[in-house]
Parts: structure tokens; sequence; C-alpha cells
């Protein structure tokens, strides 16, 4: 990892040239259109209301990045076990969850706790989709 600071990185440098402008889409475009259009706030607080929003735009580009170059790292070193292991358990338990809403009758009393672990099982299938096929690689292509 380079001990470069975020604005002397060729990411940093392109985010440089571009602040004061984000993105009209998404939660910080749409953060942006609400400062923009928010009439209790001075000129000041906007100001500094969009300077937060380019910071929390750059904390995001750089976490992208992060992740970008952790990928082309851990195949120089070939087999991630432990990544690849959470990968699999988590798909494991997704289908395992898809089985049992489909072919067992869970108990009354045993609902609601079967209804939370289906939301932490779908959330961690969320982040691990999300990394693998989410804007990353959309913009690798």
């Amino acid at each position: 990892m380079s001990d470069k600071k975020f604005s002397e990185t060729n990411v940093g440098k392109i985010v440089g040239k571009l602040k004061g402008l984000l993105p009209n889409n998404g939660v910080l475009g749409i953060l942006k259109n609400v400062i923009d259009t928010d009439d209790t706030l001075t000129p000041i607080e906007k100001e500094k209301a969009r300077e937060q929003l380019v910071e929390a735009y750059k904390s995001e580009v750089a976490d992208r990045d992060s992740a970008r170059k952790r990928e082309v790292e851990a195949k120089k070193y070939g087999f991630d076990f432990l990544f690849n292991l959470t990968g699999v358990v988590t798909l494991a338990s997704f289908a395992f969850l898809v089985y049992v809403i489909v072919k067992v009758d869970v108990p009354t009393e045993n609902k609601e706790i079967f209804i939370h672990l289906i939301g932490i099982v779908e959330g961690a299938i969320l982040s691990i989709v999300g990394y693998y096929f989410g804007t990353s690689m959309k913009e690798n292509k």
C-alpha cells in the first residue's frame, strides 16, 4: 500500500478537479439536490454541507479503490481460504433457508426468530453479491 495522501493519487486528483460536483443520482446526488433546494440554509451552510458531501464522495471512491486493490493483492498470493469459506458458508445458509421456506413448516413459536435469521442471511448475501457484481464490476466492463 502506498504512503501517498488521497489527494496525490490518480483518483484523488480526479475527485479534486470535480470538487463541488457530485452525481445527480444515488444517495450523495439526492442529498446534494436537497441541500441546493433547501431555502432554510444560508449560503455558507450550503457550502459547508456540499464540502461534507464531497468528503463523503471521496471516502466512497477510496473505499471502492481499496476493494479493487485488495482483489489484485489477493490474486498475487493465490487462494484466500477464509474469504472463500465465508462466501460458501453464507451461500449454503441461504440455500438452506430457501429449502426450509419451501419444504418445512416452521413452528409458530420460532417464526419470529426464523424471520430475523432470514434477514441476517439476506443482508450477508446482498453484501457478497454487491461486492462481486456491484458498481465496481460494471465499471470494469
